[in-house]
């Protein structure tokens, strides 16, 4: 399309896009017929919408929560309970349940296929509203009665499976309770009773008097002993160790020493008794304590069963739809018809992408390197072989005149070329219409003109001007005619024919005989231009003799057609040739394919008008 060394400019996205806008035209048109065709065939779905409220937990009436999370896990966060809930909104169980509530079952639409179930779960999309504890539930059916049943009945069925759910989890956590309470029962029974045998066993009246008594004893046994010691220490420093004095006296303080030593024995035994007698007592008060707190739990949970509390509550019903939700008619044409435009241009530059023919004077230039002669346009008229002489004020037969122009422009700097050679790459891409056209256009301009037919492998000349073929170049190029009775005149003046003549075997032997450059010589002494229509170039060596003894080549390349890849060979068949070529010509070009077509047509439209117009008003 482009190459990175060119500049490109918007005018030139604008051809590409008026030069294929019957690609895009044809594409845009086939999108939008199909999406029209198709939204108007698709059956009309209707959505309903039931909305829940769905709170973060139980509604406290009762302090529920301690006791739902007596040895269970924590929730989770209620961003994470919220998705796990649109999940429970539409999982098999609540689906089962309104597809059997509501009888779904005798609807032909889920009796015909083999898993009504997730069908019917297609149908249910959920969706939370942003920054709310809302939930939509949104269903879509053909039937709006139904879309609307099917809504509201999911609502139902999940709300009160949520409500099962938890009077589930209260009735367990009653249970529990129930057997933690009997069991808390009989611990507190058995730890009363080792209480109290505790206390018999020991004579454990009232543990702070004894311990006072006890206290009291052993301090005044403690004060006498020191006392006694106090004594002793003086009698040692009166009496003598044998004295009766001190030997009653040691006698005592012995004694009352092992007195003091049986209480501080009691005291322990004691103490160790009432920090067992303690420990016996606590346990009763926390076992107490424990089957008082667990006796209020198994109230409280009681009391829940009766009090249905939900967390999920219906906020908003869903109500019959009066307008389908699909198709969206206006939506779905607009987008055709943009996909339809986008795509039919994408498909256009893609086309040229593709193509590589020659179609432009940039092209003949960039790519062929030959002078530009000009474009000759597409010839609609039934006779395009001679339109010069049919249509003269028509926009060709000025196109041909610019062409006749461009060729002696082309030579004015050098000897002038009075022998050329039409010929183009390939078949069929309008050598002989080029020169018939321009042997006509030539001789009405004044000079003499012989157009020869030297494509003895399928003449044609001699049919353009209803001429027979019994005698012609080839009678010429063996010896069996002269000059002279070869010549054909064709009515038009200054312009004559020499046809093929009889179809040899070996064309390419004949022109390159001696016969041929004196077949020239003699011609150019008659004449002022000699015109040969040769065979394609690419197909047969014969253009490529005739090349190299005419004193001009001019190339035919039909726009749009003739690819770009054949120019390099083109270009050393002829380099090796060391042909004279005057140029190249595009002909065949039609108005979408160029811009300059459009320019150089309408300029010949506009002056064939006027010279109409002035022959008309002077007749």
């Amino acid at each position: 399309m482009f190459n990175q060394s060119e500049e490109v400019h918007l005018k030139d996205y604008l051809e590409i896009i008026l030069q294929r806008r019957w690609i895009i035209i044809t594409f845009f048109l086939v999108m939008l017929t199909t999406v029209t065709i198709g939204t108007f065939r698709q059956i009309p779905i209707y959505q309903a919408t039931s909305t829940v409220l769905i709170d973060k937990e139980s509604p406290n009436i009762i302090a529920v929560k301690d006791v739902m999370t007596l040895g269970s896990p924590d929730y989770y966060a209620y961003k994470d309970y919220l998705e796990t809930q649109k999940f429970v909104i539409t999982s098999r169980p609540i689906i089962k349940k309104v597809y059997e509530d509501l009888n779904l079952f005798l609807h032909p639409e889920y009796r015909e296929t083999r898993e009504p179930l997730k069908l019917l779960q297609k149908k249910v999309n959920v969706e939370n509203i942003r920054n709310t504890r809302l939930v939509k539930i949104n269903v879509e059916d053909a039937n709006p009665r139904y879309a609307a049943k099917i809504a509201n009945g999911i609502a139902d069925a999940y709300i009160s499976k949520n409500l099962n759910r938890q009077m589930v989890v209260s009735v367990e956590a009653n249970e529990w309770l129930s057997q933690e309470l009997d069991r808390l029962k009989s611990k507190v029974k058995e730890s009363e009773e080792s209480l109290q045998q505790y206390r018999v066993e020991n004579n454990i009246i009232s543990l702070d008097e004894k311990e006072e008594v006890i206290n009291k004893a052993l301090s005044l046994l403690t004060n006498e002993y020191l006392m006694m010691q106090t004594k002793l220490v003086e009698y040692k420093k009166i009496y003598k160790y044998k004295n009766p004095k001190m030997i009653r006296l040691n006698k005592e303080l012995d004694e009352l020493g092992k007195t003091l030593a049986r209480e501080r024995k009691s005291a322990l035994d004691y103490e160790r008794k009432a920090i067992e007698y303690g420990v016996l007592e606590r346990e009763v008060r926390s076992n107490k304590e424990l089957f008082e707190s667990v006796l209020k739990r198994v109230k409280e949970t009681t009391l829940s069963e009766t009090i249905k509390a939900n967390n999920i509550s219906i906020q908003e019903r869903a109500k019959t739809p009066l307008k389908p939700i699909k198709p969206r008619k206006k939506l779905n044409i607009i987008l055709a018809c943009l996909v339809g435009a986008v795509g039919g241009i994408g498909l256009a530059f893609f086309f040229d992408y593709l193509d590589n023919s020659i179609k432009t004077p940039e092209d003949v230039e960039k790519y062929v390197q030959y002078p530009f002669l000009g474009y000759i346009p597409a010839i609609e008229s039934d006779k395009k072989d001679t339109v010069v002489q049919l249509e003269p004020k028509s926009g060709v037969a000025e196109a041909y005149r610019t062409l006749r122009t461009s060729i002696l422009f082309s030579s004015s700097d050098q000897v002038a070329a009075k022998s050329i050679l039409v010929t183009s790459p390939g078949p069929g891409e309008g050598k002989t219409i080029t020169a018939s056209n321009l042997s006509i256009t030539m001789a009405v301009g004044g000079s003499r003109v012989l157009l020869v037919d030297s494509d003895m492998r399928k003449p044609r000349v001699n049919k353009i001007f209803d001429l027979k073929n019994d005698i012609g170049l080839s009678n010429f190029l063996v010896g069996q005619a002269g000059l002279d009775e070869i010549v054909k005149e064709t009515g038009i003046q200054n312009l004559s024919v020499v046809s093929c003549g009889p179809r040899p075997p070996n064309p390419s032997e004949l022109l390159t005989s001696l016969q041929m450059s004196d077949f020239i010589k003699q011609a150019t002494e008659k004449f002022d231009k000699i015109i040969f229509d040769s065979p394609p170039l690419g197909v047969v060596t014969d253009a490529n003799i005739l090349a190299k003894i005419v004193s001009g080549v001019i190339l035919v390349f039909q726009g749009g057609k003739t690819s770009r890849n054949i120019i390099p060979r083109i270009r050393q068949l002829l380099t090796n040739a060391q042909a004279r070529v005057l140029g190249v010509t595009i002909n065949n070009l039609r108005q979408e394919r160029s811009g300059y077509y459009n320019y150089y047509y309408y300029n010949y439209q506009y002056y064939g008008k006027d010279e109409k117009k002035e022959t008309t008003e002077q007749v």
